[in-house]
């Protein structure tokens, strides 16, 4: 059993901690990335670990609501996010994290994560 809040399969999901964990289907690509979009046109990216059945998941902490990110495939940015993400805010190749009661968290994670 996941030790992690998830109300979807796949998607951003801010967890009580205010840290998020994030989940993609992608069952071709061999590396999954997770890139986290900084301030300052910054990025960060996260390997994602491999689940069974094609899905890669990643937890991050300091990382939270309304927050930028994309997926990375074998080197390539995804043009497409999470279309059942939950409760994303979305922008043409960038999602947001978010949840229910809108927690927020710093972006000390791209300044001190690099």
């Amino acid at each position: 059993m996941s030790r992690f809040v998830r109300h979807l399969p796949i998607g951003a999901e801010v967890q009580p901690d205010g840290s998020t964990h994030f989940r993609v289907w992608a069952p071709d690509p061999r590396d999954v990335r997770l890139v986290l979009e900084c301030d300052g046109g910054r990025s960060r990216d996260v390997a994602m670990t491999s689940e069974p059945d094609g899905y890669y998941s990643a937890h991050v902490a300091g990382f939270g609501h309304g927050h930028r990110y994309r997926y990375q495939l074998d080197g390539e940015l995804s043009v497409r996010n999470d279309d059942d993400a939950n409760h994303v805010s979305s922008s043409f190749n960038h999602e947001a994290a978010t949840n229910h009661k809108a927690v927020r968290a710093s972006l000390h994670t791209c300044a001190t994560s690099r």
